[in-house]
C-alpha cells in the first residue's frame, strides 16, 4: 500500500534532503530481487510522479532514472518509458547538460527497446546534440551504439552498422570510450551477419 506522500507537504529544503536520500536507496538496491526492493521502488516512484517536474532537482531526476533503469533490468522497458519521459522532462528544468543528455539517452532506450524507434531516434539525436556540445567523446558513442541498437531491432542492419562506425570512430583512448567501442565492434559484427555480409561481419569481430 502506497503511503501518503511526503514531498507534498515538504519545504525545499526537506523535498531536497528526500531525493538525496531515495537516489542513495534506490541505487542500494537497483539488482535486488525482493519484494521489498519492489515495494521500495514502486512507492518512490508514485511520490515522484505526483510532482511537477519543477519541483524535481537532479537527485529526484536520478531517481526517476533508476526507476527506469529496474524496469529495463526485468525486461520491462515499455513500462520504464514513464519513468524516463518525466525524468528527461524534470532535466529539463535543471541547469546540467550532461544529465539532460543522460536522461534523453535513457528515454531514448527505453522506446528503441519498446519498439517505439521514431521517438527513440528523436531521444538519441537530442543526447547526440548535448554531447557533442559538451565535448564528450564517450557520451558521443555510446549514443551511437545505442542508436544502432534501436535500428539493428528495426531491422535496419545497414543503417545500424553505419551507427555502430561512427560509435567506434567517436569513442575516446580511455577505458570507458575502449568499452563502448568494442560493444560497437560486437554488434556491428551481428548487424552485418543478418544482412550476410560476412566480410565485414568478421572484420568487425
Amino acid at each position: 500500500m502506497i503511503k501518503s506522500n511526503p514531498l507534498l507537504a515538504a519545504d525545499s529544503v526537506e523535498a531536497a534532503r528526500l531525493q538525496a536520500e531515495w537516489r542513495v536507496w534506490l541505487g542500494q538496491h537497483l539488482a535486488v530481487a525482493s519484494d521489498e526492493a519492489a515495494n521500495g521502488f514502486e512507492e518512490i516512484h508514485q511520490h515522484l510522479a505526483d510532482l511537477p517536474t519543477e519541483a524535481l532537482n537532479s537527485d529526484g531526476v536520478e531517481c526517476l532514472l533508476l526507476i527506469a533503469h529496474r524496469h529495463y533490468n526485468g525486461a520491462r522497458a515499455q513500462e520504464g518509458a514513464q519513468p524516463a519521459a518525466q525524468a528527461l522532462a524534470a532535466a529539463r528544468e535543471v541547469a546540467d547538460l550532461s544529465l539532460l543528455r543522460k536522461a534523453a539517452s535513457f528515454y531514448g532506450v527505453m522506446n528503441g527497446e519498446s519498439g517505439n524507434l521514431p521517438t527513440a531516434v528523436e531521444s538519441y539525436a537530442e543526447a547526440l546534440d548535448i554531447a557533442l556540445a559538451l565535448g564528450d567523446e564517450t557520451a558521443q558513442a555510446a549514443v551511437w551504439n545505442n542508436l544502432g541498437l534501436a535500428l539493428q531491432y528495426a531491422g535496419q542492419y545497414a543503417d545500424a552498422v553505419r551507427c555502430y562506425d561512427r560509435a567506434i570512430a567517436a569513442a575516446g583512448e580511455d577505458s570507458a570510450g575502449r568499452m563502448v567501442a568494442g560493444l560497437a565492434l560486437t554488434n556491428s559484427a551481428l548487424a552485418c551477419l543478418r544482412v550476410h555480409d560476412l566480410r565485414q561481419g568478421v572484420a568487425a569481430a
